[in-house]
C-alpha cells in the first residue's frame, strides 16, 4: 500500500506542467509578435496592441506559475522517494528484529506488552512504521 502517492506519476505530471508552461509562453509570444506586427494606426489599434501586451504578461504570468507547480511537483516525488526508503528500510529491520528473536524461559520478547508485534503490523509503506520503531526504541 502506498500511502504517498507514485513519485513516477507525480514526476509525469510535473513534466506535463513544464510543457504546458513552454506552450502558454510560445502562444504568449506568438501573439505579441503579431500584433506588434499591425502596421494599422488609430485609437483602436493601440488597444488592441495595448490589450494583447496584457494578454501576453497574463501568459508569461500563467507559464511562470506553472514551471513553478512543475518544480514543487518535482521536489515532492523526491520526498515521496526519499520517505519510501526510509519506511522500506525501516519495515526491513524491524521485521529482522522480530525474525532473529529467539524465545527462551526467561526471555521477554522486547514488543510483549507494546501495541506492535509480529502478528500486528502495518502495511508496506504506511507511515506507522514510525511509530513501530519508535514504539520499539528504533
Amino acid at each position: 500500500m502506498n500511502l504517498f502517492g507514485d513519485p513516477a506519476a507525480i514526476e509525469a505530471l510535473a513534466n506535463t506542467l513544464a510543457s504546458r508552461a513552454g506552450q502558454v509562453s510560445s502562444v504568449g509570444h506568438r501573439v505579441m509578435a503579431r500584433s506588434d506586427a499591425c502596421r494599422w494606426q488609430c485609437r483602436k489599434a493601440d488597444r488592441f496592441r495595448d490589450e494583447m501586451r496584457s494578454r501576453h504578461r497574463q501568459s508569461e504570468n500563467l507559464a511562470r506559475e506553472l514551471t513553478d507547480l512543475s518544480h514543487q511537483l518535482r521536489r515532492l516525488a523526491a520526498q515521496v522517494r526519499a520517505e519510501q526508503k526510509f519506511l522500506g528500510g525501516l519495515e526491513r529491520k524491524i521485521r529482522e528484529l522480530f525474525d532473529a528473536f529467539v524465545p527462551g524461559p526467561d526471555v521477554t520478547p522486547p514488543w510483549e506488552g507494546k501495541r506492535w508485534g509480529p502478528g500486528n503490523l502495518p502495511s508496506p509503506g504506511d507511515p506507522a512504521w514510525r511509530d513501530v520503531g519508535k514504539t520499539l526504541g528504533m
